[in-house]
C-alpha cells in the first residue's frame, strides 16, 4: 500500500514513471505468486511450449503418430511383444455375456431367461462380423490392439437383410484413418472436426463422416447412435484418441536405429581376425603367395590383407607388433540403455519389462507380485473402459434385436428393458504366479468370508454356475460308474482333522 502511494505521489509530477513503476510491481507481483515450474530461470532456458486445444494438437498429430505406430509394432519384436500381452490380458480368448435377469417374484435369478439370453448371445457372435471372418471375441481383440496402436478404434453398428442369418445385426469394423468430413456440412448448431459432427456446447458427437469408395470426395454421415468410436479420453471436449506409445515412440524409433547400427558394426568388426607383422614381408608373402590380396595404402607403399572364411588378417608394415582383434561390440553402455528404453515403453504401454523383453533372469517372486498387481489395475482400467464402450454398447442392441426379430421371448422388454438388461461381463482368468501358496491365501479368505467363492472363480476367468454344474456331472459320472471320488479322498489325507467328518476318527500326529 506504501508502496501504491508513493507511485500516485510520483504521477503528480511524471504520469509516465508512474504508469513504469506500476508495471515493475504488478510484474514483481506475479513473480512472487507463481509456481517454481512456471518461472522463467536459468535452467528453464527458452522452455516456452505454446499450449492449443487439445483437438488442434490431435489433428496436427494424429496421422504421423498412426503411421509411426504401426511402423514400429512392424518392425520391433518388443513392440509387437508389447501389444500382444496387453490384448492377450484384456481380453485373452473373449470377455463373455452372463445374464443376471431375476424372477419378480422371488427375487432370485431366472434361469431360464439367463439362459436363453446367453444361448441367443452365443449364436449371434459368431455372425456379429460384417465380413464374415471374425467372431465378436475377434472383435474385442481387434478394437484393444487398436486402442493400443493408433489410439482409438471404429465399430459400425449395421442392419442387414441377407438370408440364412440368426439375426438381422451386423457390425462393420472400420481403420480409424476412414474418419474424414472433408467435403461435408454438419447440420445448424454444430460443427464438424476431424470427420466428427458434434454439438458445440457440449462436444457430444451427433454424427461422424467416413470416406465412402462409391462416391468421391462425398463423405458418408452416419448417426452417433450407429457408431462406436472408443478411446481414451484425456482432457474435456476430446473428439479423437491418442495412442498412449506416444510418449515413446521416438525413444523406440533410435533404440531400432541403434540396434541396426551396432549390429553392422559388429557384423564388419568380427571381419577382422588378426593384424599380422613381420621383419621380412617378402618372405611372408612368399609363404602365404596368392591368398594374400594387395590393397592401396593412401600412405604410399602396399597394405596387404587375406581373407579367411568370414575373417580378415591384415599384413601391417616392418616394426609395427602383431596383435590378435580383441573387438568389444557390443561395449558395456548397450544392455543397459536397452533395458531403460525397453522399459520405457513398457510403462508406456502398461506391461511389465520382462513380459516385453522375456527377461525373467534376475525375476523373483516378490517383484513379479508387484509387478503384475500393477499391471493387472491398468489392465482393470482398460477392459472396463472396453466394456463400456463396445460390449455395452452392441449388447443393448442385440438385445433390441433378438425381442423384434422373434428369436427371444420376454415378456413385457419393451416396457421394462432395464429388468432384462441384467448381467455381468466374465473377464478372462490369470494362472498364479505360486498356486500353492496362493491358492490356500484364497481359501483362507473365503473360510473368513472375507471374499466369495463367486468372486475367487471369476478371478480365474470361470463361471461360478458352469462349475458347479461340472461338479455335478463329475459325481454322477462317479457314481454310475461305482466309483469314490479320489479328490475327496486325497483332502482327508492331507489334513487328517477331516476324517472325523467322514465318520472316523483323526489321525493322531506330532
Amino acid at each position: 500500500m506504501v508502496g501504491n502511494l508513493l507511485d500516485k505521489l510520483i504521477g503528480v509530477f511524471s504520469p509516465k514513471s508512474e504508469l513504469q513503476r506500476m508495471a515493475a510491481r504488478e510484474m514483481v507481483h506475479k513473480v512472487r505468486h507463481q509456481y517454481a515450474a512456471s518461472k522463467n530461470t536459468l535452467q528453464s532456458g527458452a522452455w516456452n511450449p505454446h499450449d492449443p486445444k487439445v483437438n488442434t494438437v490431435i489433428a496436427n498429430s494424429i496421422a504421423t503418430l498412426r503411421s509411426r505406430s504401426r511402423q514400429l509394432v512392424r518392425d520391433m519384436p518388443a513392440m509387437a511383444t508389447a501389444l500382444d500381452r496387453v490384448e492377450q490380458f484384456t481380453v485373452g480368448n473373449g470377455i463373455c455375456l452372463q445374464g443376471r435377469v431375476k424372477d419378480p417374484t422371488t427375487g432370485k435369478l431366472a434361469q431360464g431367461v439367463n439362459q436363453k439370453i446367453e444361448d441367443a448371445w452365443k449364436r449371434w457372435c459368431d455372425e456379429a462380423d460384417a465380413a464374415g471372418r471374425l467372431h465378436f471375441y475377434e472383435i474385442q481383440q481387434l478394437a484393444c490392439r487398436s486402442e493400443i496402436e493408433v489410439g482409438e478404434y471404429v465399430v459400425v453398428k449395421q442392419h442387414t437383410k441377407a438370408k440364412g442369418r440368426f439375426l438381422p445385426f451386423q457390425l462393420l469394423v472400420l481403420e480409424p484413418d476412414q474418419l474424414n468430413g472433408y467435403g461435408a456440412t454438419p447440420l445448424p448448431g454444430n460443427d464438424l472436426h476431424q470427420g466428427v459432427e458434434y454439438d458445440k456446447r457440449t462436444g457430444k458427437a451427433q454424427a461422424y463422416y467416413f470416406e465412402d469408395p462409391e462416391r468421391w470426395k462425398t463423405p458418408l454421415r452416419i448417426p452417433a447412435n450407429q457408431v462406436v468410436l472408443g478411446f481414451r479420453t484425456l482432457r474435456p471436449y476430446q473428439l479423437r484418441g491418442v495412442t498412449p506409445l506416444a510418449p515413446v515412440i521416438l525413444l523406440a524409433h533410435q533404440l531400432r536405429d541403434y540396434l541396426e547400427a551396432e549390429i553392422a558394426t559388429a557384423q564388419k568388426a568380427a571381419r577382422w581376425l588378426a593384424f599380422v607383422t613381420s621383419q621380412d614381408p617378402a618372405a611372408t608373402m612368399q609363404a602365404f603367395g596368392a591368398l594374400a590380396t594387395p590393397m592401396h595404402e593412401a600412405q604410399g607403399g602396399e597394405k596387404y590383407t587375406m581373407e579367411m572364411g568370414h575373417a580378415i588378417v591384415d599384413f601391417l608394415r616392418t616394426g609395427e607388433s602383431v596383435q590378435i582383434a580383441n573387438h568389444n561390440r557390443p561395449g558395456d553402455s548397450f544392455e543397459p540403455f536397452v533395458k531403460f528404453i525397453m522399459r520405457s515403453f513398457a510403462a508406456a504401454v502398461g506391461v511389465s519389462y520382462e513380459l516385453v523383453s522375456g527377461d525373467y533372469y534376475d525375476a523373483k517372486y516378490t517383484a513379479a507380485r508387484v509387478s503384475r498387481n500393477d499391471m493387472l489395475k491398468g489392465v482393470k482400467v482398460r477392459r472396463g473402459r472396453l466394456i463400456r464402450q463396445l460390449c455395452e454398447n452392441v449388447r443393448r442392441e442385440f438385445m433390441d434385436w433378438a425381442v423384434v426379430s422373434g428369436k427371444l421371448d420376454l415378456p413385457n422388454y419393451m416396457v421394462n428393458r432395464e429388468h432384462y438388461h441384467r448381467c455381468v461381463w466374465m473377464e478372462p482368468g490369470m494362472e498364479h504366479l505360486d498356486p500353492l501358496r496362493e491358492g490356500r491365501a484364497e481359501q483362507d479368505a473365503v473360510a473368513a468370508k472375507l471374499r466369495s467363492p463367486q468372486e475367487v472363480l471369476q478371478a480365474r476367468g470361470r463361471d461360478p454356475e458352469q462349475v458347479l454344474d461340472e461338479w455335478t456331472e463329475w459325481k454322477q459320472m462317479l457314481d454310475e460308474r461305482g466309483l469314490n471320488d479320489p479328490i475327496e479322498k486325497s483332502a482327508i489325507k492331507t489334513n487328517p482333522a477331516a476324517v472325523a467328518d467322514q465318520g472316523g476318527q483323526p489321525n493322531a500326529h506330532k
